[in-house]
């Protein structure tokens, strides 16, 4: 039996029509007797959309996996999606739909912006919430009841920020990053490790989310004393970062961080031909991500080689909870939850995963060094 998709905005339905996900009912308050509802929040507008997108297709791909081998306690697995906007107001308003349906295991919100307010609001529930985007040091998980898929924003960036000082101990880094929570993290992080190792860095930069004219940011960093670009942002403003970089003549070495790594930065990239090394959390020579990669492709030979992040977290998030449902033999949320929170060195789509007391996924060694180059994504060697 295929998912089926519930969705509230007609602008959602139409971008899935697009990008081809199973098939959907536009309205249900109820379960069927044989499905188990598991609800989704992801970002499938705005600056992340394109980051939502993966999310829930690897949540697709793990809930049609299961469903194909007798699902959950003999119940078919339906994810009721909603889209979060990547913003507070609207990602509570969209959980409080479906915890308005009796759905109380929920994988995401993904963004930041999303996140904090969503599990704040429901800081003391006992509602499942698996995150499915980098969590934040600055602001930490509380609630006992929420798991973070992925591994902190701040590890991410102090791979990256090695990886920079190990070629060159005396570089300058002149940050760029977007001004909401996930770029107030990394800059964060970045004031954090630059202090303590005592560099010298270059002006960094903030921007609205969403931008689509950076051009002033670049024309600063073309003429500051920076040596190197460190950007972190989001997939279309990486797009336009480096169009308007190449049109203004901006030749600085560019480095980035995971949220680089999709389809339309790809095909901006073969355009103006930037080499750019990010950090990226994956472990690719583990047998987990080589095999769920492989069947995923064997169904969308049209997927890139290595696929986003955001598709592991997805897929991930819904295996998780599924696998501590099963175990408990019933959808009580207090045993749930303490199945979750036993994991330890799970293998996913992305590397391993590992819980803590916080909910945090800190299992060693599942970041990578990656580059981009010709509009192609791929690791070191």
């Amino acid at each position: 039996m295929k998912n089926k998709y519930i969705f509230t905005s007609s602008v959602v339905v139409v971008l899935l029509l697009i990008i081809s996900f199973s098939f959907f009912s536009t309205s249900k308050n109820k379960a069927p007797e044989n499905t188990l509802q598991i609800g989704m929040l992801a970002p499938l507008t705005g600056p992340g959309a394109s980051l939502g997108e993966w999310t829930v297709r690897g949540a697709t791909f793990a809930a049609n996996t299961i469903n194909k081998n007798g699902g959950v306690a003999g119940k078919q697995i339906e994810l009721v999606v909603e889209d979060d906007g990547c913003t507070g107001k609207t990602a509570i308003d969209a959980a409080q739909k479906l915890l308005a349906q009796s759905i109380t295991q929920i994988v995401g919100p993904l963004c930041g912006a999303a996140r904090v307010p969503v599990l704040s609001a429901n800081a003391g529930s006992e509602n499942i919430f698996m995150t499915t985007g980098l969590s934040l040091t600055s602001n930490p998980n509380t609630n006992k009841y929420a798991f973070n898929v992925l591994p902190a924003v701040s590890s991410v960036l102090e791979v990256m920020l090695n990886f920079i000082y190990q070629k060159n101990p005396a570089q300058k880094i002149s940050l760029i990053y977007t001004d909401d929570e996930y770029g107030k993290e990394n800059q964060i992080a970045f004031n954090a490790y630059t202090s303590v190792s005592g560099k010298i860095t270059g002006p960094a930069y903030p921007f609205p989310k969403g931008s689509t004219d950076l051009r002033t940011q670049i024309l600063k960093i073309k003429n500051d004393h920076g040596d190197i670009i460190l950007m972190t942002a989001f997939p279309p403003e990486y797009a336009v970062f480096m169009k308007q970089a190449r049109e203004l003549g901006l030749s600085k070495p560019i480095f980035a961080v995971s949220s680089i790594q999709t389809p339309e930065v790809a095909q901006m990239n073969a355009q103006t031909g930037q080499k750019v090394y990010y950090s990226y959390p994956r472990v690719s020579d583990l047998g987990s991500v080589k095999e769920i990669t492989d069947k995923y492709k064997t169904v969308h030979p049209e997927a890139p080689a290595s696929l986003p992040m955001y598709f592991g977290s997805g897929y991930d998030a819904v295996i998780l909870l599924a696998t501590a449902m099963k175990q408990c033999g019933t959808m009580d949320n207090k045993c749930i939850q303490k199945q979750i929170s036993s994991t330890t060195n799970y293998s996913g789509a992305n590397g391993r995963i590992s819980f803590n007391e916080h909910g945090d996924n800190t299992a060693t060694g599942a970041i990578e060094i990656r580059v981009l180059e010709k509009g192609v994504f791929s690791k070191l060697p």
